[in-house]
């Protein structure tokens, strides 16, 4: 191999270590985690309508809940201050979003879900227990988030 070529060879092996470097970003990852009272959220704020939205929910509790994880459109504008304060119920646009059936896990229990984010507005990030004395469940907001066109 000539001087040439092999200067040829690092320098692409280069361009593709930096364009691989660039392309994946830890700032692109999603998740929520369930820490017993409350709901965290990490990730972007803002996606684009016909992104795959997938996130992965930890349940990071040493007590053992009935934890599920939902994904849904909200009325425009909503603020997870205002989730908390009337529920999510009335909030709800119906057909849009996904949701994993709450279930009982060990602390540290990875799951992952995904839908497609197929309309404009505000999408909430939620966490939800069952067994709280309460029937439809105590819900524990993460964030809101925008969808745009």
């Amino acid at each position: 191999m000539t001087r040439e070529r092999a200067a040829v060879l690092i320098a692409a092996l280069a361009a593709g270590l930096i364009l691989t470097a660039c392309g994946s970003s830890e700032d692109d990852d999603v998740s929520a985690e369930f820490t017993g009272d409350g709901c965290v959220y990490s990730g972007p704020t803002e996606f684009a309508v016909g992104d795959e939205f997938e996130i992965t929910v930890v349940d990071v509790t040493e007590e053992r809940m009935d934890v599920g994880f939902a994904v849904n459109k909200v009325r425009d504008g909503t603020s997870v201050d205002a989730i908390r304060a009337e529920g999510i119920s009335d909030l709800v646009t119906e057909g849009h979003g996904t949701f994993l059936w709450s279930e009982v896990t060990e602390e540290g229990t990875e799951r992952v879900m995904s839908t497609t984010l197929d309309v404009e507005g505000t999408w909430v990030v939620q966490c939800f227990v069952f067994g709280t004395g309460n029937p439809n469940g105590e819900g524990f907001p993460a964030t809101a988030f925008e969808v745009v066109d």
